[in-house]
């Protein structure tokens, strides 16, 4: 977010992603001291492995096997340049 950005946001705004800098750098915090707790032992790290890939889900599924013959969803498209233009 550039200063411009930052500044033009209303001041609730900005003093609620601000208190929530310290929660989401936490949050990064314990999941590497969890990664580092379960590395010392060998059930930990399929129970943690088994955890991430859990809260991972499924990254992308594609109903179409081929991806060359699948069609372009120009709606879809359009209205999410819509949508960024109101941004």
């Amino acid at each position: 977010m550039s200063y411009r950005e930052a500044m033009s946001l209303p001041i609730r705004a900005f003093w609620l992603m601000n208190s929530n800098i310290g929660r989401l750098l936490a949050e990064r915090d314990l999941r590497g001291l969890s990664l580092a707790t379960a590395a010392q032992s060998g059930e930990g790290t399929q129970e943690i492995r088994q955890h991430l890939v859990i809260e991972m889900g499924d990254v992308g599924k594609c109903e179409n096997d081929d991806a060359l013959t699948a069609k372009r969803d120009q709606q879809g498209v359009d209205e999410l340049k819509s949508l960024s233009a109101l941004m």
